[in-house]
């Protein structure tokens, strides 16, 4: 069967884009990245079904990879003692490659282990042997060796759908020196590397955003992304400079604020702009602008901005169910000193 990969823009679906499909007479394996993605497909699914089927199962990818990849093929071998967060050394003779001197494997190479000491082939043999179809969520978050475990997905014998919106890449799975790294480099080159390892592309399914209202997209569209609405009701997206309105925004419990970083040093109801990634339930959303994207928003050059904050950016703003507020974070900052 075909592999395909669907981009969509933020609200547009994408995951319900899984959902419909999902056939509770057919074992299915369901993979995301994120926490909080995990736990809106499980919910999603509870909420189609009534309960979730024993014949699916939802499991964050590192987890999947480690559980199901690794430790049946090679945990009695090797006696790792479990996975360690930290990066690499970038070179590593035998074993050392991949597992630290503790006994512990390294997450960015997990993968690139289980090719060299197991094969492809046989990796794609299991997952044929226990599933009917694979769902990838998220899909724009695999990066490093990890993407190579996407381009092998082609060859598994039944059904492979990922979605997911290229400029959420907020995160990535994980990195290693140079391995995929021009993969994001540009949206082009990444439906290129998909269309080259045999799936079938469709960039236009998903590209009208059922969160976002017109004003909301069309500020969105200042980066650079191209997203639709398709609400009929308008909302506003208001660049906010008054202090008392400010103040008024931040004392307002029922709107999120939305840090560029280090939201938790502020102790109002906040979040960091890639951790609300997946979070959809957030009516009015207020957008706090660091130093750098205040001005290159009020040069109104926001096209040129870094790769990745353009991205948390757009998750940021792509939240709002409703109206968009945009503040400095020195402002913000100035108002909680006093």
């Amino acid at each position: 069967m075909a592999s395909r990969l669907v981009l969509a823009v933020a609200g547009s679906g994408k995951t319900r884009c899984i959902i419909e499909e999902l056939d509770p007479n057919k074992r299915t394996l369901i993979l995301t990245y994120t926490i909080a993605n995990h736990q809106n497909i499980l919910d999603r699914i509870i909420s189609k079904f009534g309960y979730l089927p024993q014949s699916f199962h939802v499991r964050k990818y590192v987890s999947f990879l480690y559980g199901f990849c690794y430790q049946p093929f090679l945990q009695d071998a090797l006696e790792t003692k479990g996975l360690i967060f930290d990066r690499a050394p970038r070179y590593g003779n035998g074993l050392r490659r991949w597992v630290s001197i503790g006994g512990y494997l390294y997450n960015n190479r997990i993968f690139q282990l289980i090719l060299n000491r197991v094969g492809g082939h046989e990796l794609i043999t299991r997952l044929n042997r226990f599933y009917d179809q694979v769902y990838v969520d998220e899909v724009q978050d695999f990066a490093g060796h990890d993407f190579d475990f996407i381009e092998l997905l082609n060859e598994f014998n039944g059904n492979v759908l990922c979605v997911g919106d290229y400029y959420q890449h907020t995160f990535d799975t994980s990195t290693d020196g140079n391995k995929n790294g021009r993969l994001h480099s540009t949206y082009q080159e990444f439906v290129r590397r998909f269309t080259s390892a045999g799936y079938e592309v469709d960039t236009e399914s998903l590209n009208h955003s059922w969160r976002c209202s017109p004003t909301v997209c069309r500020a969105v569209n200042n980066l650079g992304i191209e997203i639709s609405s398709n609400k009929q009701n308008d909302s506003e997206v208001i660049r906010v400079t008054s202090e008392n309105e400010v103040r008024e925004i931040i004392e307002n419990n029922s709107i999120i604020k939305l840090f560029r970083e280090c939201s938790s040093n502020f102790e109002i109801r906040s979040m960091n702009w890639a951790v609300s990634k997946g979070i959809d339930h957030f009516k009015d959303v207020c957008v706090v602008l660091n130093n750098g994207t205040r001005d290159l928003w009020n040069n109104q050059d926001l096209e040129n901005m870094n790769h990745r904050t353009k991205c948390k950016l757009y998750v940021a703003m792509t939240r709002a169910n409703r109206n968009l507020f945009i503040v400095d974070e020195s402002q913000v900052k100035k108002i909680l000193r006093n």
